[in-house]
């Protein structure tokens, strides 16, 4: 899991401020809002 989000180009922020519900387990997707407000999924 470490590896999978540093290799995903987010910052360490935006990784501190993931909760468990970003967390799509059925698409495999993390939603992730990067600084700018913009919608991301990793």
């Amino acid at each position: 899991m470490i590896s999978f989000l540093l290799g995903s180009g987010a910052q360490v922020d935006e990784i501190a401020n993931l909760m468990l519900n970003d967390i799509d387990f059925k698409k495999g997707e993390i939603d992730n809002v990067r600084k700018v407000n913009k919608q991301d999924f990793i």
